[in-house]
């Protein structure tokens, strides 16, 4: 563009360049989540076992994330003799970066937003304290 092209002319072009490239660098990035689901896809499993006030308490989770963008996670918890507690809970989840992630329940009253930072086969509760929940706890990659 010269320096006498006219201002609004300028912004036309300003737009439609703008435009033209919006998808693009949206494609892309769903491309580089796409590709972020696909290697993190797969079971992982989370076991507590310890004693807590002289009882023996477990916990066994495991989580499963799709290649689509959902995930389910199922599990129990017992403390001591008294039955086994299960619970289930699912939503869809998404990265950020290579090490975060975060998985947004769509089952419980009030949904929570739970944030975990993932590092090779491993995924670690980030904001666990926060909300009140075992922030040891971690979901290790199933292989079998």
């Amino acid at each position: 563009m010269s320096p006498s092209t006219p201002p609004s002319l300028r912004r036309a072009l300003l737009t439609l360049c703008l435009a033209a490239g919006s998808p693009l660098l949206l494609v892309a990035c769903q491309d580089e989540e796409a590709r972020s689901r696909s290697r993190l896809a797969g079971e992982y499993v989370s076991t507590i076992d310890l004693t807590l006030a002289g009882e023996r308490h477990r916990e066994r989770h495991v989580l499963r994330l799709t290649k689509t963008g959902y995930w389910v996670r199922a599990g129990g918890t017992q403390l001591g003799d008294r039955p086994l507690k299960v619970t289930r809970d699912s939503g869809e989840y998404r990265i950020h970066g290579d090490t975060l992630l975060i998985l947004r329940s769509q089952l419980q009253e009030r949904p929570l937003s739970m944030r975990y930072t993932v590092s090779g086969d491993t995924i670690r509760g980030y904001n666990f304290a926060a909300l009140g929940l075992n922030k040891e706890s971690a979901f290790i990659r199933r292989t079998e």
